[in-house]
């Protein structure tokens, strides 16, 4: 194992605005375990980064993949 070595990738993610009039919809899942505890929360934000809407809530316990693909609303 001494003469393994991982390659490590950097990705700057930078949020963007969206477009006057527009927009943009954040969603993130959450998982304690797999499975277990999740929750998952989304926001609403305006071309000027203003909230606009904001929901987060725990749901059933399921796997990290299903937590991230679920839509619960």
């Amino acid at each position: 194992m001494e003469g393994i070595r991982c390659k490590v990738k950097i990705k700057k993610v930078v949020w963007e605005y969206p477009e006057e009039d527009w927009v943009k919809y954040n969603t993130d899942g959450a998982a304690r375990g797999n499975p277990g505890e999740n929750s998952y929360d989304f926001c609403l934000r305006d071309a000027n980064a203003d909230l606009v809407y904001a929901e987060g809530e725990r749901i059933e316990d399921i796997t990290c993949t299903e937590v991230e693909t679920t839509e619960q609303y």
